[in-house]
């Protein structure tokens, strides 16, 4: 039987061990395992089914593929705003197959994407829907990134509003932002045309510029060099970098982020490992390598999550479905590094890490570290558990079940459970969240997707002024689910 690592731990395994003191600590502390922070029992579920059934019926908004808490000028509040990504695993098998047969992408399953806002009353209210805008000739699947941003070079001060940017993904991409986030409110400002099938990864705010990161992701046969743009009026775009930073195997931007007064960008790199540079510092000047190689492993393709905690930045990395399929490796749980601001790294999570962690927390089939957020102090990171995906192919393997299902599982009486329902159990399928305060001390949040086995990668979270945390779980089978924290002294 495949064992994660145990939920609770009070210190890294590599710091326990070098002091009987803090060995004692441990002893005493661990039985309570209450390290303070958001748990499990924090969370409440307060969207399933893709927002409601009969609509995920019709569109399955199986992602919550964006998130973003945007507060209007002159409103009294603002609301968390999440965009969906649509029917994907339809669409990545599609896109798999027609590769595979080296046919063009004519004929995508898409669904049309929506964006919907949480309101006051606890409802989610539908504010774009896709469907409105290609009917016809659906082209579009997700809202992939979402960001507020007030611009800079305007000519007057009245037109330097705050708006919500939206970014998708799909055949082309486009840019929709909203001054209001109200339904009927909504511009398209930017778009790459159907002849470019750029994916935006990525969306940043530095030194008062909207940066966009390009990625080429869809097929095989339209690979080109990830790209970075930008705007300073939050209208019109021109590209920054448009080479991969020189190199042809960095096919897509995939993160970008503001720190330390420079703009930080990762990439993912099939062949050779992500690589991480920093442009547009203070004095300006070209871009600068910090990171290369995947940084601990090459075998880390993408530089996935970022966010900046408590002066530090730190990345986490991701392979794609869980295989490479160009260097013919999988199956490698996501490592975590931390950059400071002299741009020395550490490994947080991974060999020889500074948590005592391996790649994926200790298990393998967490090939995403997906998304990270800091929260009242602490640091969130959620991953994607390809243990969801494998257990559906898994247990139709044909007579490989049966011995499992006869034992039982879970005390649960002899053939209660379905193939796939043990199978999920089997390889602890569902998505991991942990948290930490220092960087070094992790400690499980939940291991199973906040019991739903099926929500298998927390793809967005977000912390809102009001003190509560917001979680968006990806899940295929069932369609999204969004849930809600308060912080921990509330």
């Amino acid at each position: 039987m495949i064992v994660k690592q145990k939920s609770c731990k009070c210190l890294s395994a590599r710091h326990a061990f070098g002091s009987i003191g803090l060995l004692l600590c441990c002893a005493v502390t661990l039985p309570q395992c209450n390290p303070g922070g958001l748990g499990a029992a924090d969370f409440t579920k307060i969207s399933e089914n893709g927002f409601d059934a009969e609509d995920h019926a019709i569109d399955h908004n199986d992602y919550p593929w964006s998130m973003c808490w945007f507060h209007p000028d002159g409103a009294s509040e603002g609301h968390v705003y999440v965009g969906t990504g649509n029917n994907l695993f339809a669409i990545s098998d599609y896109v798999a197959l027609a590769n595979r047969n080296g046919e063009p992408l004519t004929d995508m399953p898409t669904r049309p994407p929506e964006i919907r806002r949480y309101t006051a009353q606890g409802d989610w209210e539908k504010v774009f829907d896709y469907a409105d805008v290609e009917n016809d000739d659906l082209q579009t699947y997700g809202f992939r990134r979402m960001i507020a941003y007030r611009a800079k070079d305007t000519i007057d001060s009245k037109s330097r509003s705050n708006y919500l940017y939206a970014a998708t993904h799909g055949v082309g991409a486009s840019i929709w932002r909203s001054k209001t986030g109200d339904a009927g409110d909504w511009q398209q400002v930017y778009s790459t045309g159907s002849d470019n099938p750029a994916s935006i990864r990525a969306m940043a705010v530095h030194d008062g510029k909207l940066y966009l990161g390009f990625s080429y992701d869809i097929a095989d046969a339209d690979i080109q060099p990830g790209q970075i743009w930008f705007s300073g009026d939050g209208i019109n775009f021109e590209p920054y970098m448009q080479d991969g930073f020189g190199n042809e195997h960095n096919r897509g931007i995939e993160t970008l982020i503001s720190f330390n007064d420079w703009l930080y960008a990762g990439t993912r790199n099939d062949a050779e490992g992500y690589e991480i540079w920093k442009l547009e510092g203070p004095k300006g000047g070209g871009a600068i390598q910090v990171v290369d190689n995947g940084g601990p492993d090459s075998r880390n393709e993408t530089a996935g999550a970022a966010t900046v905690f408590k002066n530090k930045l730190y990345i986490g990395s991701m392979i794609y479905y869980g295989y490479n399929t160009s260097e013919n490796y999988g199956l490698k749980g996501c490592d975590i590094i931390c950059i400071d601001q002299n741009d020395q790294w550490e490994t947080v999570v991974g060999k020889n890490s500074l948590s005592g962690y391996d790649s994926g927390f200790n298990f393998f089939t967490n090939v995403y570290c997906w998304q990270m957020a800091e929260h009242d102090g602490w640091l969130y990171a959620g991953t994607y558990d390809f243990g969801t995906t494998m257990a559906g192919i898994v247990y139709t393997f044909p007579g490989r079940i049966e011995n499992f299902i006869t034992e039982g599982d879970d005390n649960s009486p002899r053939h209660t459970l379905t193939p796939r329902e043990v199978w999920l159990r089997r390889m602890q399928a569902g998505a991991d969240l942990f948290k930490t305060q220092d960087g070094i001390h992790w400690f499980s949040v939940t291991q199973t997707g906040l019991g739903n086995r099926n929500n298998y990668g927390w793809r967005t979270m977000t912390s809102t002024p009001d003190g509560s945390f917001f979680l968006g779980a990806a899940n295929p089978f069932e369609g999204l689910e969004i849930w809600k924290a308060k912080s921990a002294q509330e």
